[in-house]
Order: structure tokens, then sequence, then C-alpha cells
């Protein structure tokens, strides 16, 4: 809208000088369409010629002014424009720490599974014993290696996990962001898929040491090139927080 008004002004202008300098070269024609030209009449051309000359150099330093205004407005525009984009990208930036906004890209998954279940006699099966509710805790090791190896999104079961996330065992099932999740557990990572495979793997680490020794736990790692990690749902509120001034 800017920009119209300003071609608007900019073209009155232009039609105005060559309105005036029509104007004067009609007047002109008639002066020098007698045969002689006479004294007074010489310096009435020289009059209106210099006069023309003054117009002209007028306008034209209005029109410079003017396309002076015009650049300053074109590079505040430019300055606003950057200052909005660096708002964006910084609200982009943490909508992405605060887990709002859904993210993609290369990782690896986690999937822990229970054992099957041969027999119905409790005495005879390490079931429960077995069980990734009892054993959540593993769980959250795997979170805390995934990262040190510089995890940029997590999700379990698609949800979300925050540094506010509770994940606490509920009878049969673990409850993740108050939602009830049940094995298969998925852990989707974003990052590095070399760091973060190389880590889950490594030799005595939580999955090679400790659950695949001393459980019945599977435990399968699979890098992906792409994955998908879900916004984080939930509503979160202060009641005692608040910022310093």
């Amino acid at each position: 809208m800017k920009k119209i008004k300003q071609n608007i002004i900019l073209g009155f202008l232009l039609l105005l000088l060559g309105f005036i300098i029509a104007a004067q070269f009609q007047n002109v024609r008639k002066v020098i369409g007698e045969d002689l030209l006479s004294v007074s009449k010489a310096r009435q051309l020289l009059k209106e010629l210099n006069e023309i000359s003054e117009e002209k150099t007028a306008i034209q330093e209005e029109i410079s002014k003017l396309e002076g205004e015009i650049k300053k407005l074109e590079e505040s525009e430019m300055a606003e424009s950057y200052i909005i984009q660096n708002l964006q990208n910084e609200l982009s930036k943490y909508q992405i720490f605060a887990g709002t906004r859904t993210l993609e890209g290369p990782g690896i998954v986690v999937t822990i599974s229970e054992p099957s279940v041969e027999t119905d006699d409790a005495e005879d099966s390490f079931y429960y014993d077995d069980s990734i509710v009892v054993y959540y805790k593993y769980l959250l090791g795997i979170i805390n290696d995934l990262n040190i190896a510089g995890a940029e999104a997590i999700t379990i079961n698609d949800q979300r996990y925050l540094a506010t996330t509770e994940i606490r065992p509920n009878v049969d099932n673990l409850i993740i962001n108050g939602v009830p999740v049940t094995p298969p557990i998925n852990i989707a990572a974003i990052g590095d898929p070399d760091e973060l495979e190389a880590t889950m793997n490594i030799p005595f680490g939580l999955i090679q040491e400790e659950i695949k020794l001393y459980t019945n736990l599977q435990v399968n790692v699979k890098r992906h090139n792409n994955i998908v990690v879900p916004r984080y749902s939930r509503v979160q509120g202060f009641q005692y927080a608040k910022p310093i001034e």
C-alpha cells in the first residue's frame, strides 16, 4: 500500500513537470514564430527559459527528496521485517524447548517389550519380576542415556518427554504425562543416529550389561531416517513459580 502511494506521488510530479514544460514550449513557439526577435521578446524568452529551468530544478529536488523518503521507508520496512523474523525464530526456538511444536528428523527407536508368558503359574514364571512396570527404572536410564548422547526430542509411545514429564508404575501399566501406557514401550529420539545408536549399544552399558543380562526384557534398537515427535498437548500451569522482575 505504501509503495502504491509513493508511485502515485512520483507519477503526479512527473506529469506536472511535463505539463509545465509543454506549456512553456508553446509560449516559446509563439515568441519565436515571428521572423525577427525584438530585444524585449528575447528578454521574455530568456526569462521564461530561466523559469522553466528553475521549476525543473525544484521538481527534480522534490523527486530526489521523495526518493530519499521512499528509500528510508523501504529500509525501515526491511528492518521491521528483520526484527519480526528474529522474533519468530526466537518464538520457534522456545516452542521447541517447551515441546509445544511437533518435530521431525533422523534418530533411533528403542523398543522394550515384556517376555512372552508360557505358563499361567506365577511360581514357574518370572513374568511379573521382568515386567517393564517393575523395571521402569530402566526406562528412565535409557532416557537419561539418550539425553547424554544429544537427543533433541524424545517421545514415549507418542507421549512427548519433557523436563516436567512424570513416569510412574501403576499396576499393569505406566503413567506418562498422566496417560496410561502399556508395553511394548517405544522410545523415539531425534538426534545423530550414529551417536544415539552407539550409546544404546555400548558394551557394559545399561542395555547390554544390565537389561539383557539380568532381566528377560526384550530390547531392540533401530535407526530411522525420519522420526516424528508429537507436540506436548497438555497445558502446563504455574501456581507458585513467578518470574523475577
